[in-house]
């Protein structure tokens, strides 16, 4: 997600991820190792952050296998 203020794309710490997602910390680095949730990208020697646009992106397609579900599609 960007907006006019930002050159591109917007890191967030695993704290806001957590927050986004409503999953905790040992499910998240676990869905990692798995695949099947975005990677996190080392910003410096100490510090890794994710991707917002793509951590949006990720909950956008739960609701969508929600909604699916629920369709009985």
């Amino acid at each position: 997600m960007k907006n006019s203020n930002t050159p591109g794309p917007v890191m967030i710490s695993l704290k806001a991820v957590m927050a986004i997602t409503s999953l905790g910390k040992s499910t998240i680095y676990s869905e990692m190792q798995k695949g099947r949730f975005p990677k996190q990208v080392r910003i410096s020697k100490r510090r890794s952050a994710w991707i917002q646009e793509k951590i949006i992106g990720y909950n956008q397609a739960r609701i969508d296998e929600s909604d699916n579900q629920v369709k009985g599609v």
